[in-house]
């Protein structure tokens, strides 16, 4: 039988721009288990296996965007705060 191929592992910074995100951002995805589990490569050094990052990815909802969590205000409502702040200058 065929020894199995070492897994690839990436980066957390190699991993948090494939996915779009800030490194930041992706370490609170994997405090919040929302991500796949890291490869402790080092004392102080993680990685991802290449394969669960892409199948992670693969998996992710397609589609119309989610309403947004915040509600910014519109342009006019911003530029009556402006106005307001500035004394109409």
């Amino acid at each position: 039988m065929p020894p199995h191929p070492a897994p690839q592992l990436i980066s957390l910074t190699a991993t948090a721009t494939k996915l779009g995100v800030g490194k930041s951002t992706l370490r609170r995805m994997i405090a919040r288990g929302e991500f796949v589990s890291a490869v402790q490569v080092a004392p102080r050094r993680i990685a991802f296996v290449e394969a669960e990052v892409e199948e992670w990815i693969t998996r992710r909802p397609r589609g119309p965007l989610p309403p947004p969590a915040m509600r910014w205000p519109s342009a006019s409502r911003a530029g009556a705060l402006i106005d307001s702040t500035t004394g109409g200058a």
